[in-house]
C-alpha cells in the first residue's frame, strides 16, 4: 500500500510541478485531473496482474490453469494500462475500471476475490475523497502572475495537449511552435495576458501613481526654487501676451499688420510650449522638455527674423500655411486608404489646389513647400536667389548661431539616430539606460525655456512699445539670470552627492 501511494504522490508532484511552470489554464488542469485519475486506476489493474502468480493464486486456492487465459483475455487492458502509466494518452477512469471489473466477474468470478484483496489493501473506499482532495490542489496550480513567455508556452501547450491528449518531446514542442505561430493563435494566447493586466491593472496603477507622487514631491522639494521662478515668469508672459494682444489687434494702424498678427501667434504658441516644458520638468523628464524647447527656440529665431523684416516677409509666412495645408492633404489621400480612412473631398483639394495655384502665381514656384522656410526669400539672408533657405541660415541672419549647440542637443532628443542615447536625465552615460523620469539634468531646460521664453515675449512688448510695455520687458529680462543660478547650483549639488556616494562604496 505505502509503494503504491508513494508511486501515485511522485506522479502527482509531477503533474503540479509541471502545471506551475505555466501560466493558470484551465485545460491544463483537466488534464493534469485526468491523467492523474487515470494513473491511479492504471496503477490498480496493474496490481492486480502483478499478484496474479502461481504463488499468490495458490494461496488463495484459485485455479492455476486460469492464470494465461485471463492475461490472453485481457492483452487489451494490459496494453492500456501500459499506455496509461507511461502517459501517452491512454485513459482508465471509473468508468473504464468497473467495465474490467464486471467483465472479469463475469468471465472469472473466482479471481474477483484477487481484485478485492487489492482494492483492500489500497482503500478503495476512500479512492473517491483522495481524488477530489487532488483535484481541488490541482485547480489552483499554475502561475498566478504571467509574463508574455509564460502566455506563449501555456497556449503551445494547450494546443498539443487539447489535441493529442498527451505531453509532448522535445522535438514535438519545437515544430509546435511554428505552426501556433498564426494570427488566430496569437490572439487567443494573448487573451489570457489581457484578463491578467485588466485585473491586476487598478493595483498595478495605484501602486505606480503612489510611486509617481513620492517622486515628484522628492523632486519638487529640490527644484522647487527654478520650477517656480519658471511659473511665474510663464503666468507674467500670458498676462502681459493677453494684454499687447488685445492692443495690437483694435490698433486701427495697419501698417505692420501681418508682423503683429504673426508675432502674436508666436507668443501664444511659445506660451503654451513653455507650460508643457514646465509640466515635463516637474515630472522629471528633462530630454523631453529639451525636445520641447526646440520647438520653442525655433519660434524666437523666426520671431527675431519678422520683427527685423518688412510687413510683407510676415505676410508671406502666414500664407506659406496653405502651402504646407496642401502638401499635407496629397500626402493624407495617397495614404488615407491604408489607414482606413475616408478621403478627402474633391471640392476641399480643389479648394486647397486653387489657393496653392494662387500663392505660387503671387510669389513664384520657389514659394512651394520644400523646407518649410521657402517663405523666406533668398535675397533677403544675402543670398542668391533659388536659392533653398534652411533654420540655419534665419539663426545665422538674426545672429542665433551661439545657441546652436543647445539646438543641436535637443534635436538629438527628437530624432533617432544614434546619438539620441545621450540623456540629460543621466549623470553616468554609459553606465545604464533611462526609460523614465529622472531629478538630474533639469538645469539646461529650465534656463533655455526661461531665456527663450523672455525673448519672444520682448519681441512682442516692443510693437509700439510704451512705459508699461518697456518695464514689463524689463521684469521679465530678470528671470531667466535668476532661473539660471538657481538651477545650476542645484545640478551641481546633484552631481557632487552622486561623486561623494561612489567615492564612498570605493572606500568600502
Amino acid at each position: 500500500m505505502k509503494q503504491y501511494y508513494r508511486d501515485l504522490e511522485k506522479a502527482f508532484s509531477m503533474f503540479v510541478g509541471l502545471l506551475n511552470n505555466y501560466g493558470r489554464s484551465t485545460a491544463l488542469q483537466e488534464y493534469a485531473i485526468q491523467e492523474f485519475t487515470s494513473f491511479f486506476y492504471a496503477n490498480l489493474v496493474s496490481n492486480f496482474f502483478t499478484n496474479l502468480t502461481e504463488q499468490n493464486v495458490k494461496e488463495v486456492q484459485l485455479p492455476v490453469g486460469q492464470i494465461k487465459a485471463i492475461r490472453r483475455s485481457y492483452q487489451r487492458v494490459l496494453k492500456d494500462i501500459q499506455a496509461a502509466l507511461s502517459m501517452k494518452g491512454t485513459r482508465i477512469d471509473t468508468k473504464y475500471y468497473s467495465a474490467f471489473r464486471s467483465d472479469l466477474v463475469k468471465k472469472y468470478p473466482k479471481f474477483l476475490k484477487l481484485l478485492e484483496g487489492v482494492e483492500q489493501t489500497i482503500e478503495i473506499n476512500k479512492a473517491d475523497d483522495y481524488l477530489t482532495q487532488k483535484e481541488k490542489i490541482i485547480r489552483k496550480s499554475g502561475k498566478a502572475q504571467i509574463e508574455l513567455k509564460d502566455v506563449f508556452d501555456t497556449a503551445i501547450l494547450e494546443t498539443f495537449v487539447e489535441k493529442e491528449h498527451r505531453l509532448p518531446n522535445t522535438r514535438e514542442a519545437s515544430r509546435l511552435v511554428k505552426k501556433v505561430m498564426t494570427p488566430d493563435t496569437l490572439r487567443r494566447m494573448a487573451e489570457p495576458l489581457i484578463k491578467e493586466l485588466d485585473r491586476s491593472a487598478s493595483d498595478m496603477l495605484s501602486e505606480q501613481g503612489l510611486y509617481r507622487a513620492g517622486f515628484e514631491a522628492r523632486l519638487h522639494k529640490r527644484w522647487h526654487e527654478p520650477l517656480d521662478l519658471l511659473e511665474c515668469l510663464i503666468k507674467i508672459a500670458t498676462e502681459v501676451g493677453e494684454e499687447k494682444a488685445k492692443l495690437l489687434t483694435k490698433s486701427a494702424d495697419d501698417t505692420n499688420n501681418y508682423k503683429r498678427s504673426a508675432l502674436i501667434q508666436i507668443h501664444a504658441r511659445a506660451v503654451q510650449i513653455a507650460n508643457e516644458i514646465l509640466t515635463l520638468l516637474r515630472t522629471g523628464y528633462a530630454d523631453g522638455a529639451n525636445a520641447r524647447w526646440r520647438s520653442l527656440y525655433e519660434l524666437v529665431v523666426i520671431a527675431s527674423f519678422l520683427r527685423e523684416q518688412n510687413n510683407g516677409v510676415s505676410e508671406r509666412y502666414l500664407a506659406h500655411n496653405i502651402m504646407k495645408q496642401f502638401k499635407e492633404a496629397k500626402d493624407y489621400q495617397q495614404a488615407c486608404r491604408k489607414l482606413g480612412y475616408s478621403p478627402l473631398k474633391r471640392s476641399e483639394l480643389n479648394a486647397l489646389q486653387k489657393q496653392h495655384d494662387a500663392l505660387i502665381a503671387q510669389y513664384g514656384p520657389e514659394f512651394e513647400y520644400r523646407t518649410g522656410y521657402d517663405w523666406v526669400l533668398a535675397a533677403t539672408i544675402g543670398k542668391k536667389n533659388g536659392r533653398r533657405v534652411y533654420f540655419r541660415d534665419l539663426e545665422d541672419q538674426v545672429k542665433f548661431s551661439k545657441w546652436r549647440p543647445f539646438y543641436n542637443l535637443s534635436s538629438n532628443a527628437i530624432h533617432s539616430g544614434p546619438r539620441g542615447f545621450f540623456r540629460l536625465g543621466l549623470i553616468r552615460q554609459k553606465e545604464m539606460l533611462l526609460a523614465g523620469p529622472s531629478n538630474f539634468g533639469l538645469a539646461d531646460p529650465l534656463q533655455n525655456t526661461a531665456i527663450s521664453l523672455s525673448q519672444v515675449s520682448i519681441f512682442l512688448l516692443t510693437i509700439q512699445p510704451s512705459l508699461e510695455n518697456l518695464l514689463a520687458a524689463e521684469a521679465i529680462g530678470n528671470y531667466p539670470h535668476r532661473i539660471g543660478i538657481s538651477a545650476t547650483r542645484i545640478q551641481k549639488r546633484i552631481e557632487k552627492e552622486d561623486q561623494n556616494k561612489r567615492s564612498s562604496k570605493k572606500a568600502k
